[in-house]
Formats: structure tokens, sequence, C-alpha cells
């Protein structure tokens, strides 16, 4: 299952998806982020909380090795699913290793290339319902299935290897039913 999507051609040939714009009729209650997050700072989404929740990121991309947001956080840190932008290594990944607690369900770590020039931004597009996550970057997707507890609903966001700059634009979902 995912949401419904835009899709276009683009110039190099590539089909590129957006979310649907009909999607931010959803939209709930909103916390905005702006500012510069360093390595080890607080976190700036702290208190932050959903099940149903869509997450704008826009980062000056050129400052930090890799950027981290972390959704369907567990309050004792027994799950939590982290999705990455590596400058470095040019990926986007969703590492579900300690997704869920389930030992049937899966713990892997997904990810597609993805290169964001030094004087681009870093826009992450996420989507969280429940147990599915889908993330929008630069025209592409990840979507993936989750499976967390009822109480895992912690939200997070980090950097290493360097600070960087923007914005963090937070969401509640209302249902569509």
């Amino acid at each position: 299952l995912s949401l419904p999507r835009q899709l276009s051609l683009g110039a190099d040939g590539m089909l590129y998806q957006q979310p649907a714009p009909e999607l931010t009729a959803l939209r709930s209650s909103h916390r905005h982020f702006r500012g510069t997050v360093h390595p080890g700072d607080t976190n700036p989404l702290a208190g932050i909380q959903g099940q149903a929740l869509e997450i704008l990121v826009e980062l000056n991309s050129s400052g930090a090795e890799s950027v981290a947001l972390d959704v369907a956080a567990a309050p004792d840190g027994s799950e939590v699913t982290t999705v990455r932008y590596s400058r470095v290594a040019r990926r986007l990944s969703i590492d579900r290793s300690r997704s869920n607690v389930e030992p049937d369900a899966p713990h892997d770590l997904r990810s597609i290339p993805l290169v964001v020039g030094s004087q681009e931004v870093l826009r992450l597009h996420l989507f969280l319902d429940a147990s599915t996550l889908e993330v929008y970057a630069h025209g592409q997707v990840l979507t993936s299935r989750i499976y967390p507890r009822a109480a895992s609903t912690g939200v997070a966001f980090s950097v290493s290897g360097g600070s960087v700059g923007g914005t963090l634009d937070v969401w509640t979902l209302d249902s569509i039913w």
C-alpha cells in the first residue's frame, strides 16, 4: 500500500514521483523548526509524537556528512526506524534493523542512490501511517512496512560529520475515514 502519487517524466527521461498535493488536506497540528543543527545538539523535534505524521526536511546539503530522522521510536529505545541521507555514500536509506521487536518481521536496511549537489537543498518528505513509511526525495521514493508497537511514537533528528542549517516541519495527519 502507498499514498497517491504525482508522476512526471524528467528532461533526463527518468520517472519522478511526488506525493499528491491533495494529501495536504489531511494535515492537522503543525510544528516548525528553523535553524542550524550541530552534532550532539538536543533533538529539535523533542516532544513530537505520533503514529500518523508528515515530516518535511529542507536542509543545505553541503554541511553534515549525514542526517538522520528517527521515527516510530519507543520510549525505552527498543524500537526505532531511521531514515538517513549520507552525503558521503550518496545514499538514502531506511534502517529497519530495530523497527520492531517481532522476530519474524523484516529487520533490514533498504537504500537507493541519491546524489544531491553541494549547492542544492536536500529535501526529504516523509509520511508515517502506523506501520507504513514513505520517504520522497528529489523525485525518488522509498516505501517500507515497519510494524512498530502502538507506544512507539517518538521522533528525532540528528546530524553527524558537520553542521547543517534549514527547516523541519511536522504535521500530525487526520484519518481519511
